[in-house]
């Protein structure tokens, strides 16, 4: 592990108080001591998230922090600065280029651990190794969203759909899995469509037209657009008499819940994880769903974090097999610029991912 660097100093994007409609630019305190299975990364570029405009613009109690002020921000890439002693050298070592998911933040409420910071204390499972020819502001928007997507796609409560590998076992046809991810071309569902693929299993997608050939190219092997008036019979049409694995719903809203309560009907049931509530009470009993949180995915998955982020991902991202799928839109440099990718992203980034280089 490296020394400390006394002219090393911190910086943080605070939230002063609930409600706050601005961060302010305040010293933090330099996270001297690395807890265990922890490392501690100088933050090169980070991503802004809806869930952070939200938590800022909301006072919802689930998701605000428990005291002020505190850090928001969930996704992070940089270099790691030190690394606690019970990891091993061939895991991390003092300037390895990774990616980092801090979305355990929303949770914890340690403002050690949000990203919105210069240096970033990090649960070493939510920590991959970037190639370097990935520049830091792409990797920066791959975390959260492959950290949900994980969750959805092999947590044992959700899909538990078989692992990814950078060569998938190949299977007879009759044998083939399916699996339909709704919101094919979001940030969550670009990272499920690859990983999914990636899983061996045949991926049906949704996605509005202009976005079809990105989709494709992730690994989808039909994708549908949403906003088509036939879109329940087309989907059918493929899912039908197949080896349904389930249903990701990775963009949460009420046209596609009410879609998928459709199709689940007509399948006969099945398994359906979504990032937002459903009233799953209300659901048929032949249909088993549950919210992924990927803030929680070490307390109820932490297998699913160590087999993505510290087995396949570094592989994947390294070959090209896991990739952003969204253009990426670099909002300014510093802390400063924070607060405007939240306006951004409050806005409606659309198809883009917000990011701050530092």
């Amino acid at each position: 592990m490296g020394p400390f660097d006394e002219q090393e100093h911190n910086q943080a994007a605070w939230l002063i108080e609930p409600n706050s409609s601005s961060l302010e630019i305040l010293g933090a305190e330099f996270p001297v001591n690395v807890q265990q299975n922890h490392v501690i990364i100088r933050v090169k570029a980070l991503a802004i998230n809806p869930i952070d405009a939200k938590i800022q613009a909301t006072n919802i109690l689930d998701w605000q922090p428990s005291s002020y002020p505190n850090l928001l921000g969930c996704d992070i890439a940089g270099e790691i600065y030190d690394v606690h002693e019970n990891i091993a050298s061939d895991r991390f070592e003092e300037g390895d280029r990774v990616l980092a998911c801090t979305a355990p933040v929303i949770d914890s409420r340690e403002p050690k651990e949000g990203g919105f910071q210069k240096f970033v204390s990090v649960r070493v499972d939510l920590v991959s190794k970037i190639p370097e020819s990935m520049a830091f502001a792409e990797a920066a928007t791959l975390p959260l969203a492959v950290a949900t997507a994980s969750q959805a796609l092999y947590g044992m409560e959700y899909l538990y759909l078989p692992w990814p590998a950078l060569h998938p076992t190949s299977v007879p046809e009759t044998e083939q899995k399916w699996v339909l991810i709704w919101g094919g071309s979001s940030s969550v569902g670009t990272a499920a469509v690859q990983l999914a693929s990636a899983s061996g299993l045949n991926v049906v997608a949704t996605a509005s037209e202009q976005h079809h050939d990105l989709v494709g190219a992730l690994g989808a092997t039909t994708v549908f657009d949403y906003q088509d008036p036939e879109i329940e019979d087309q989907i059918l049409s493929i899912l039908t008499r197949r080896n349904f694995a389930g249903v990701f719903d990775a963009v949460g809203t009420e046209d596609s819940k009410a879609h998928i309560k459709i199709l689940l009907d007509a399948l006969g049931g099945g398994v359906w994880a979504s990032v937002a509530e459903v009233p799953w009470a209300s659901l048929p009993k032949n249909v088993r769903g549950k919210q992924v949180l990927a803030q929680r995915i070490l307390e109820e998955d932490p297998e699913v974090a160590r087999r993505v982020f510290g087995e396949f991902s570094p592989s994947a991202l390294k070959q090209g097999l896991l990739r952003p799928g969204l253009e990426v839109e670099v909002v300014g440099r510093g802390l400063e610029k924070v607060q405007e990718g939240i306006m951004v992203v409050a806005k409606g980034a659309g198809v883009r991912n917000v990011v701050v280089v530092m």
